[in-house]
């Protein structure tokens, strides 16, 4: 016997969705869905070798959809039938529907095909016929069974019937007509509860579409950070609740004044949790900031310094004139006097200059600290996605320099700085 042709199941159903345009005198869109949703309950039947099971969900279509490319399906199924069973049953049904698809569509794009199949299968039936007797055996007329197909877009489903064991989808069950609970899940999913009504000698198709379980992501990061998904913003730490993220692709970017921007890039899974370390580095402008405010701590008590010496000075310089104003003053008095006065100048102008620069350098570092924006992160590749090259970014440099000036005439402060 030659090799069985598998079933053509996307030809046909692409044949079955051409047909909405030239049925819809005929059929409504609601047989149309239910033709199509019994088709692919079939097929699924098919593929896990149910094939009493397939033929009953293909003449379920076929019953609200007759085109012959439905015709080519239950024929197939019931040739794969037969050959599972070598029950007479499935082989006759196999010739008949094989005849009637010719019937219907001599020159269709399976009739090639179909001829092939009853130049196999008809002797077999001719010869299961004479053993029998000179005429052919009368078909038993079968009950047709209630059963409902439960199917499930998602992986690894686990589908349960009125309570019992969970079984991997898709389900194919007989049962009694009437009412049926299913209960679903699947990883990554939620649960999902339906009941099924079963109709009396019918196939019922099922399908669930369950929903997505979001992924989590626990963002680790000092309070005041503000994050943002996919360049939208979503809060600030502490967050109230978990970060929720549809599953896939997102770049996850979390900022804070007076840091660099950190960013996460990853392709998140369904109901998995992912946490997110985030580690700041002081952004060069921050770090600035503490320079200057700190050199103006420097000039401020260098300042202050030289105000004490200056206030000295004053000091001997007093004590000179009271001398004067008790008797005469000796010539060396009035030298002391004098050289007393110029320091206490000299000292003043000293401390006036660093104070006025430590103030400078005060305003200098508060704009730079309160001023500081978050620079564009790097990214940092999550596990699940292949990692990629960071840009990396430039170190920032940065000399900075504070040193008195004292010369003839001149006592000051000289600052210098590059970034």
């Amino acid at each position: 016997m030659k090799k069985l042709a598998p079933l053509a199941v996307a030809l046909a159903f692409a044949s079955l969705a051409s047909f909405a345009p030239l049925a819809a005198d005929a059929q409504t869109p609601a047989a149309l869905n239910q033709a199509k949703m019994l088709f692919n309950a079939g097929s699924q039947a098919y593929d896990l070798a149910h094939y009493d099971v397939a033929i009953q969900a293909f003449e379920g279509a076929y019953k609200l959809v007759p085109r012959p490319a439905i015709l080519f399906a239950i024929a197939q199924a019931a040739r794969k039938d037969w050959v599972a069973t070598q029950q007479v049953a499935p082989l006759r049904k196999a010739v008949d529907t094989y005849r009637a698809y010719l019937a219907a569509e001599k020159n269709g794009p399976r009739a090639a095909e179909a001829v092939t199949a009853l130049a196999d299968l008809q002797p077999e039936l001719d010869a299961r016929d004479k053993s029998n007797g000179s005429a052919p055996a009368p078909p038993t007329v079968e009950a047709t069974p209630t059963r409902i197909l439960v199917s499930v877009e998602a992986p690894d489903a686990m589908i349960s019937m009125d309570n019992g064991a969970p079984s991997r989808a898709p389900l194919i069950a007989d049962v009694a007509a009437g009412k049926h609970h299913v209960h679903l899940s699947a990883p990554g999913f939620f649960d999902e509860e339906h009941d099924v009504v079963a109709v009396p000698n019918a196939l019922v198709p099922f399908d669930f579409s369950p929903t997505e379980r979001p992924a989590i992501a626990r963002v680790v990061a000092e309070d005041g950070s503000e994050i943002a998904v996919d360049g939208r913003p979503v809060g600030r730490t502490p967050l109230p609740r978990p970060l929720e993220v549809t599953p896939g692709a997102h770049l996850i970017a979390v900022t804070k004044r007076g840091y660099d921007g950190f960013s996460y890039s990853a392709t998140f899974a369904r109901g998995a949790t992912v946490t997110i370390p985030v580690k700041y580095e002081h952004s060069s402008e921050r770090v600035a900031s503490y320079v200057f405010l700190g050199a103006s701590g420097v000039a401020a008590i260098t300042g202050a310094v030289f105000a004490i010496v200056s206030l000295s000075e004053q000091s001997r310089a007093q004590n000179v004139l009271s001398t004067q104003g008790k008797g005469n003053i000796q010539p060396s008095d009035i030298t002391t006097y004098d050289s007393a006065v110029d320091a206490r100048d000299r000292w003043k102008v000293a401390s006036e200059l660093w104070f006025g620069g430590g103030a400078a350098l005060l305003v200098t570092g508060a704009v730079l600290y309160f001023f500081d924006q978050p620079s564009m992160p790097a990214v940092v590749q999550g596990p699940e996605q292949a990692p990629k090259p960071a840009p990396q970014k430039a170190t920032p440099s940065m000399e900075m320099g504070a040193a008195p000036m004292v010369g003839p005439g001149l006592v000051g402060l000289g600052l210098s700085g590059r970034f």
